[in-house]
C-alpha cells in the first residue's frame, strides 16, 4: 500500500478558523463547528460528531478535519479519508501530512509531494521526512538532505539514517557517521547497522563489528548476516553456514543469497538454485538474476528469460543485458537495443558496450554508438577501446582539423585530449 500502510495514520489536526474566503461556508457552518467543539469538551462525542458532520456538509474545512479525526478513531477509514480530502481541498493545511500519505499510497507522488511540502512548511517533523523521501526519489538530493535535516531538528529520529546516506554519498563521512550515531541514540537499529557498514568501509573493523552487534541486539534483520559475511571474508568457516540458514529461515533475502553463493562454491548447485529462488520469491532483483544465470547454465532458456525479466523489472543492471542478448539472437534487434539501453542507463559497462555495437542496426546514428562505447570504455570495458580506435581513426587523406571536428561531432573529442 505504499506510504499510507507503513505507519500508523496520524489523526488530522484542526486549524484555528481563519479569514473567510470569498463564497466560503455560511455562518451556520461556523456555528455548527463551535457547537461540536463545545460538545467534545463535554465529552459528548456522538453529539460532537453530528455537529462536525453538519459543519462539513455546510462546507466547513475545520468541520471536515474534525469529522475525519472522529471517524478515524471509530475505525471508519474510508469515511475518514474522504473527510480529509474535503478538509484539504478547503485549505486546511494541517491535514496535509495525512493527505500526502493517502496520495502516496495511491501512487500520486506529485500530489503527495505537494501535500508533504505543505506539512513541512507548517513545521511538522514527519511531514519534512516524507517530503525529503519524495525529493530523494525525484533525484533532488540537495533539497532532500535539507528536508531530512529539518525533520531531525524537529526531533524526528528516523530522518537521521536517510540524511546520513545522502551525506555518505557526498563523501561527507564525518557528518554521515554523526547522523548514524544520532539515529542509533534515538533507538533506530538501522542507525547502528549503517554505522557498522560505514566504519567497516573506513577500515575500523573493531568499531564496525561492535556497531553491527548492537544492531543485532536491537533486532536488525541483516546485522547477523553481515557479521557472518565479514567473518567469511576473513577466512573463518565455523558457524557461517548456520548463521545464513537461520536468517534464511526467518525470510531474510540477504541470507538466502549468501547461502546460495556458499553452496555454489561447494558445487551444490541444486540446493544453491533453491536458495536463490527463495530470494527471488522475496522480491530480490539479485535473486531473480541468479536464478536466471543458473537456468542458463543448464540450458533452460525459457525459464532463464522469465527470471531475467523479473530482475529487470526490479532494476537490476545486468539483467536487461542478458535479455538483450537473447532478443538479439532471436532477431528482435529493436527490443534488444531497448534492453541494452536500460542496462547502460543503470551503469553497466557491458550494457553500454552492447548498445554501442547494436544501436546502428536499429536505425540509430553513429554518434549514439560512439557515445555508448565511450561510456563502456570509461567504465572499464577494454573491448570497447579497439572498436573506438577503428571508428575514430582518420579517413584516407583526412585533414587533422577535419579529424578533430568529426570526433567533436561524435562526442569523442575528450578521449584524445
Amino acid at each position: 500500500m505504499g506510504f499510507f500502510s507503513r505507519r500508523k495514520t496520524p489523526e488530522p489536526a484542526v486549524a484555528e478558523p481563519g479569514e473567510p474566503e470569498d463564497q466560503g461556508p455560511p455562518p451556520e457552518a461556523a456555528i455548527a463547528f463551535s457547537e461540536g467543539l463545545a460538545l467534545e469538551a463535554e465529552e459528548d462525542f456522538e453529539g460532537a460528531e453530528a455537529a462536525y458532520r453538519r459543519a462539513d456538509e455546510l462546507g466547513s474545512g475545520e468541520g471536515a478535519a474534525k469529522l475525519a479525526s472522529r471517524l478515524h478513531q471509530l475505525g471508519d477509514t474510508e469515511g475518514s479519508e474522504a473527510a480529509v480530502r474535503r478538509a484539504y481541498e478547503r485549505g486546511i493545511k494541517e491535514v496535509a501530512l495525512r493527505m500526502g500519505l493517502m496520495l502516496g499510497a495511491e501512487g500520486d507522488f506529485e500530489g503527495a509531494e505537494a501535500a508533504f511540502r505543505d506539512s513541512d512548511e507548517l513545521g511538522d517533523a514527519w511531514g519534512a521526512h516524507e517530503h525529503g523521501r519524495l525529493l530523494e526519489i525525484r533525484g533532488d538530493l540537495e533539497q532532500a538532505e535539507a528536508a531530512y535535516r529539518r525533520a531531525e531538528e524537529r526531533g524526528h529520529g528516523p530522518a537521521s539514517v536517510p540524511r546520513g546516506r545522502l551525506l555518505e554519498r557526498r563523501r561527507e563521512v564525518a557528518e554521515a557517521e554523526a547522523a548514524y550515531r544520532r539515529a542509533e541514540e534515538s533507538g533506530d537499529p538501522e542507525g547502528a547497522f549503517r554505522l557498522g557498514l560505514l566504519l567497516g568501509a573506513m577500515g575500523d573493523t573493531a568499531g564496525s563489528e561492535a556497531a553491527l552487534r548492537r544492531a543485532r541486539e536491537q533486532g536488525h534483520d541483516d546485522a547477523d548476516v553481515t557479521i557472518a559475511i565479514l567473518a567469511r571474508q576473513r577466512g573463518e568457516t565455523e558457524g557461517i553456514e548456520e548463521a545464513f540458514r537461520a536468517a534464511d529461515e526467518r525470510g531474510n533475502v540477504l541470507a538466502a543469497m549468501q547461502l546460495g553463493f556458499l553452496l555454489v562454491e561447494r558445487g551444490e548447485k541444486e540446493e544453491a538454485e533453491a536458495a536463490f529462488k527463495r530470494a527471488d520469491e522475496r522480491g530480490s532483483a539479485d535473486g531473480a538474476y541468479a536464478v536466471g544465470a543458473m537456468l542458463m547454465d543448464r540450458k533452460a532458456a525459457l525459464g532463464a528469460e522469465a527470471a531475467f525479466k523479473r530482475a529487470d523489472e526490479r532494476g537490476h543492471a545486468e539483467a536487461p543485458l542478458q535479455l538483450g542478448l537473447m532478443l538479439e539472437e532471436r532477431g528482435e534487434t529493436a527490443a534488444a537495443v531497448a534492453a541494452y539501453r536500460r542496462s547502460d542507463e543503470r551503469g553497466d559497462a557491458l550494457g553500454a558496450y552492447q548498445l554501442g555495437l547494436t544501436v546502428e542496426k536499429a536505425g540509430g546514428d553513429r554518434r549514439d554508438s560512439v557515445q555508448a562505447l565511450l561510456r563502456a570504455e570509461e567504465r572499464g570495458c577494454k573491448e570497447a577501446t579497439p572498436i573506438l580506435d577503428e571508428m575514430l581513426a582518420p579517413l584516407p587523406g583526412e585533414h587533422p582539423i577535419s579529424i578533430e571536428n568529426r570526433r567533436a561531432m561524435l562526442g569523442a573529442a575528450h578521449r584524445y585530449k
